[in-house]
């Protein structure tokens, strides 16, 4: 991997109890994370679907898009309650990368499926 690539992995497992250190070795630590993705969706859709939460987590790890533009899109193809749980889960994605981030726990990050953002509420997340 370059060096200035980034890693966003759907785990609750870190990158190290993945195995993946050495693999990742060459990224910045601050471009590599696991997110609990599969369990925000299930808690904001009810279903296994991890992709609007990963896709929030990749818009607060690279910047690269930002969560207003992530949350439209979503909008415009889902509707009514749908859309809303699919932004909500795009949002906790976001947030959780967020509070990775500010705690400077980037590469060694704990995130089983009770603590931190996984086992926030909505409101928790959006507030």
């Amino acid at each position: 991997m370059e060096p200035t690539g980034y890693l966003l992995i759907n785990s609750t497992k870190s990158i190290e109890e993945l195995g993946l250190g050495e693999l990742v070795a060459t990224l910045h630590p601050d471009r590599r994370l696991t997110i609990p993705a599969t369990e925000l969706a299930r808690q904001y859709l009810g279903v296994p679907l991890p992709d609007s939460a990963l896709v929030g987590g990749f818009a607060a790890l690279t910047g690269a898009v930002s969560l207003a533009s992530v949350t439209s899109s979503i909008r415009e193809r889902f509707a009514g309650q749908a859309g809303d749980d699919d932004v909500a889960a795009a949002e906790a994605g976001f947030e959780y990368v967020e509070r990775k981030i500010s705690k400077g726990k980037i590469s060694k990050v704990e995130t089983s499926p009770g603590s931190d953002m996984a086992s926030m509420t909505r409101e928790e997340v959006q507030g």
